[in-house]
């Protein structure tokens, strides 16, 4: 809503591209990342340590606002990019695999922690916005 309603579909395209590929040039080899949908990605980091997922973080915020130039290339109107690099946000929730677990599981202890941090955040979006 932040992007695609002020500056259409193609533009928050871009936007998602450019999310994902700062997503994955902050992760190991190991680790992967995909598109679960709209403007959703999902990541499984293997055998991660507290530090890890820290530093991880600071890695997507840090890349997220400082590869402008590749931001740029991507948008349909690269006039716009500093105005639609501020309005990137993003909510990370983490949740650790537990033996015996199968991917619903996992999925919904990694929503409900996102959901928990974007009502902290006072960011969680309702049913009707999405």
């Amino acid at each position: 809503t932040e992007i695609n309603d002020p500056y259409g579909h193609p533009t928050g395209d871009a936007v998602i591209k450019y999310t994902a590929e700062c997503v994955r040039d902050s992760l190991r080899k190991s680790d992967l990342v995909a598109r679960l949908g709209g403007d959703e990605l999902l990541g499984y980091l293997a055998n991660p340590d507290p530090d890890y997922l820290s530093a991880v973080e600071s890695r997507i915020h840090e890349s997220i606002s400082s590869n402008k130039e590749r931001l740029r290339e991507l948008l349909p109107d690269f006039t716009k990019t500093d105005e639609v690099l501020a309005k990137i946000g993003m909510t990370i929730g983490f949740a650790q695999m537990s033996h015996g677990d199968d991917f619903n599981k996992i999925y919904q202890r990694a929503d409900e922690e996102l959901r928990r941090i974007k009502k902290e955040k006072g960011t969680e979006r309702n049913d009707n916005e999405r």
